[in-house]
């Protein structure tokens, strides 16, 4: 019995220990440092600045659009459904038994000799 509970607290150290690690390792992933390193934006290449430049002065200024025309009303379809599928069952009659073949001897002719055929 002593064994039993001596095996069941190590089981709880060791997987709160685990446990714990984990726990901590995802808070020390999420916090925010104060004395971390301060954000940096990389800086724009000149011939892509000029080029963002280029396209923002070539595009027309907006003009109002006129108002779209009202949608039309709706009104009914002069459309028919389908037929349904007409379903026709069957009575089921016992079948006639049918005969077997009698049994013929096979086609080929056993051997024991070898070929070469892999099949």
């Amino acid at each position: 019995m002593k064994k039993l509970i001596a095996a069941l607290v190590c089981y709880l150290a060791v997987t709160s220990a685990l446990a714990g690690g984990l726990l901590g390792g995802v808070l020390w992933l999420i916090r925010a440092e104060a004395g971390s390193a301060p954000v940096r934006v990389a800086a724009i290449p000149p011939r892509i600045a000029e080029s963002i430049e280029r396209k923002k002065s070539m595009q027309p200024p907006e003009t109002p659009q006129a108002a779209p025309a009202p949608p039309k009303p709706m009104h009914q379809a002069s459309v028919a459904l389908g037929q349904p599928a007409k379903w026709v069952i069957r009575e089921l009659t016992p079948s006639a038994k049918k005969r077997k073949a009698p049994a013929t001897a096979p086609s080929y002719a056993a051997t024991a000799a070898r070929n070469d055929n892999p099949y």
